[in-house]
């Protein structure tokens, strides 16, 4: 945070020249300015609460956050019932991943202020994060009879009951839902999706269609009810009402993944190409989109192509190491060697041919190829991993992981977790290799580390599967 020495800060002549002062810098955007003046404020003004408020919120804005909580803290000694404050507060402890903490300072926000919509929408959504289900269904539902004319709470509490897999309840919940919102696209095709579940196929396809009545451009609709054509059998039906809607909105991305996707699935590779290909062909395609068309053309065995539109994705996302991983795996494809490789690689990252950046993606496709042998020989090449950045020695590590070097992915690992204790990531990739060690004691107390610092809950499901066999 940009800080001000007493000197920078403007002299303040009376209340409303300081708000608007305080207002001027807000809206430059110059949050740590407008924090700094907003403690001389609170000085000069003890009795505004307003100040304190702007004090708080001012350092969360200028990132500030350890000096965000404390203030929020000692201003909500004397606002107790500040529902800015409580969100300040709040807000600084989840940016500062002190989750569970978090969930307890938003239960008890919502204690004080149980007619705070804010508040009652950031306690559900954080207690959901931390699979603290019930409680979320309790925040939404009190969000839904705080606000009962908005859908959004309602699709909260089916969201909540779908994560608890509460799932009886949830269909019954979204026909009641749909009843109380009939002209509400999403809501009707959460219902429809509910109904697929229940194997209620006919009435799935009426609701699915009735929302396509209400709009008959909603793209969800659409792919809601291909969903249940599929689930039907009638493969061909809905192929067709697809491509009839990729034609109606040619600007939906979504839909021509989907429609992608399913031909990737039968196998239909030309129409699956030309899909992806206009779903990248939208303005700021994501990765996810490259990398579908990508697929596609290596499962054509277009491999020319395939590398072709990975480099064209670098120059995009220059970053992303899966994408280097296809550009390398596509030139294998075609018989590239190792050296010629590297220089495409090093063109394509702007990086020298014998950077961890190029190798580590040639080592991911040789893997993936099924040449270990030749992998292992680029690893032995590359100590230099040892003094790159956390992120590229938790990738060399997972490489070695996968080819079977288990002990040497440990010592990385070890070393990766005693420098960064809470980090998710190498913590998830030591248990892991722990794990697969047998090293099951050491794993566990690992595992329940992990589940202490409150990742998302993809992680922690996808590590007690590998853990336990079980999601639960």
């Amino acid at each position: 945070m940009g800080r001000m020495v007493a000197s920078d800060i403007p002299e303040l002549a009376d209340l409303a020249s300081a708000k608007g002062a305080l207002a001027k810098l807000w809206r430059a955007r110059q949050f740590g300015e407008a924090a700094a003046l907003a403690s001389k404020a609170v000085n000069l003004w003890p009795q505004d609460a307003e100040f304190r408020t702007q004090h708080a919120q001012s350092l969360l804005a200028a990132g500030a956050l350890i000096e965000a909580e404390v203030a929020a803290r000692e201003a909500l000694l004397l606002e107790p019932e500040s529902e800015d404050l409580w969100i300040v507060l709040a807000d600084a402890l989840i940016r500062r991943e002190r989750q569970q903490e978090s969930l307890d300072v938003l239960a008890e926000a919502c204690r004080i202020r149980p007619d705070s919509l804010a508040l009652q929408g950031r306690l559900g959504r954080q207690a959901q994060r931390m699979g603290e289900y019930q409680q979320a269904i309790n925040a939404f539902t009190a969000a839904s009879e705080l606000q009962p004319a908005k859908e959004i709470w309602h699709l909260q509490i089916l969201s909540a009951l779908s994560a608890a897999r509460r799932y009886t309840q949830a269909i019954k919940f979204a026909h009641e839902a749909s009843l109380i919102f009939p002209e509400s696209v999403t809501i009707q095709c959460r219902f429809a999706a509910w109904l697929r579940y229940d194997k209620r196929l006919v009435e799935a396809e009426q609701v699915a269609r009735r929302a396509l009545e209400i709009d008959p451009r909603a793209s969800e609709a659409h792919a809601t009810l291909f969903g249940i054509l599929v689930a039907q059998r009638r493969n061909g039906e809905g192929l067709q009402m697809l491509q009839a809607a990729c034609d109606l909105m040619p600007e939906d991305r979504s839909l021509w993944m989907l429609l992608g996707r399913h031909a990737m699935r039968r196998s239909v590779l030309d129409l699956a190409i030309n899909a992806f290909e206009r779903a990248v062909a939208l303005a700021n395609a994501p990765v996810s989109s490259w990398t579908a068309l990508i697929e596609a053309l290596s499962a054509k065995q277009r491999y020319e192509d395939a590398a072709t539109e990975a480099g064209r994705a670098l120059m995009l996302y220059s970053e992303d190491h899966s994408l280097a991983v296809l550009l390398a795996e596509a030139r294998l494809k075609q018989g590239a060697d190792i050296e010629a490789l590297r220089m495409i690689l090093a063109e394509a990252l702007a990086q020298g041919p014998e950077s961890i950046l190029v190798n580590h993606p040639i080592i991911d496709a040789l893997l993936k190829l099924g040449r270990a042998d030749e992998a292992a020989a680029i690893m032995e090449e590359q100590q230099a991993v040892l003094d790159a950045p956390p992120k590229i020695q938790l990738r060399y590590a997972q490489a070695l992981m996968a080819m079977g070097a288990m002990n040497q992915a440990e010592t990385i690992l070890t070393r990766l977790v005693a420098i960064d204790p809470d980090w998710v990531p190498g913590l998830v990739a030591f248990c892991d290799v722990l794990r697969n060690q047998k090293k099951i004691k050491d794993a566990l107390a690992i595992f329940r580390k992990i589940e202490a610092l409150g990742p998302d809950r993809s992680i922690m499901n996808d590590l007690r599967y590998r853990m336990f066999g079980t999601a639960e």
